[in-house]
């Protein structure tokens, strides 16, 4: 049994990889190595920042070491307003694509895009203020981190690959927000990186963990507003944001068994996958008498 069942995960991963992989080379050629476990919304986690042994150290460096203009507008992202936290998500936006106004000018007079590695390297930074500014009281912010998530996911390429699992709660918790602008945003972005319904099974298979953990500190951990981990604002603003996350939580849910659960490619022996998946998922049990409100979905 112990040798099917890491026989059936081993197929799962290399699927996972195989599936994800786009223009530029693909997640294929890097690989999903480097985490195990679940990784609590509450935890702050790097998720791989640092390079591989075989790497150049020339190369780990730039891996290594996010760019400077982009670590200044992700700080500029903690500050309480709703305007300048637009406008960071802004400067964000234009330093990763080159576009004017995003600072580091070249000798040319351009705005100098940055590359993959670059992307890739603020990636674990980029993925706490995410797990905040999705639960942000301003609707605009949440559309403009959503967006942004779409650049530096898509601009990261293949480096991606490695900071997928401690990102993909949030995203796809985004992709649930009860606003249709936010969700179609956030969905937008998780259909252009993952462009098949395998690759998108396949990449919430190499979350699940990851997910289903999230999910239940939002759902279980975090069932009162005085209990989750952002309590800025007023005591309505606070419980707003708490209705909003358990809302998407709940969404989330079912998304994520539609999703991870019918996309298996042809020929893919991913039934060891599909069984465990569906264990994490209905492990997520809720009493129809919980205050959190929930009707019992464990079916």
């Amino acid at each position: 049994m112990g040798k099917d069942k890491k026989k059936a995960q081993g197929a799962s991963a290399a699927a996972a990889a195989a599936a994800v992989g786009h223009a530029g080379g693909g997640f294929a050629s890097i690989g999903f190595g480097g985490y195990s476990g679940s990784q609590n919304l509450s935890t702050a986690h790097d998720g791989g920042d640092t390079a591989s042994s075989s790497s150049s150290p020339s190369s780990s460096a730039a891996m290594s070491e996010p760019d400077d203009a982009l670590q200044r507008a992700l700080r500029s992202m903690l500050k309480r307003d709703a305007a300048t936290k637009l406008k960071a998500l802004k400067e964000l936006a234009d330093i990763a694509l080159g576009r004017d106004g995003g600072g580091d000018r070249t000798d040319g007079g351009g705005a100098r895009a940055r590359g993959a590695e670059e992307l890739a390297a603020i990636l674990p930074r980029w993925t706490r203020a995410f797990r905040r500014l999705r639960l942000d009281d301003a609707h605009a912010v949440r559309v403009a981190a959503a967006r942004a998530t779409r650049i530096l996911a898509e601009g990261a390429g293949k480096g991606l690959a490695k900071h997928l699992k401690p990102l993909m709660p949030a995203w796809w918790a985004a992709a649930h927000d009860p606003s249709a602008e936010v969700r179609a945003e956030a969905m937008g972005a998780f259909d252009a990186v993952f462009k098949t319904p395998e690759k998108r099974a396949n990449a919430l298979r190499f979350a699940a963990d990851e997910i289903v953990a999230a999910t239940r500190d939002e759902l279980v951990t975090f069932r009162r507003p005085s209990d989750m981990p952002y309590r800025d604002g007023t005591e309505e603003e606070l419980r707003e944001r708490h209705e909003r996350m358990v809302c998407a939580s709940v969404a989330a849910v079912g998304g994520f068994a539609r999703t991870a659960m019918g996309g298996s490619g042809e020929g893919e022996d991913l039934d060891g996958a599909d069984a465990s998946t569906d264990e994490k998922v209905r492990s997520i049990h809720w009493s129809p008498y919980d205050r959190v409100g929930v009707v019992n979905a464990d079916p």
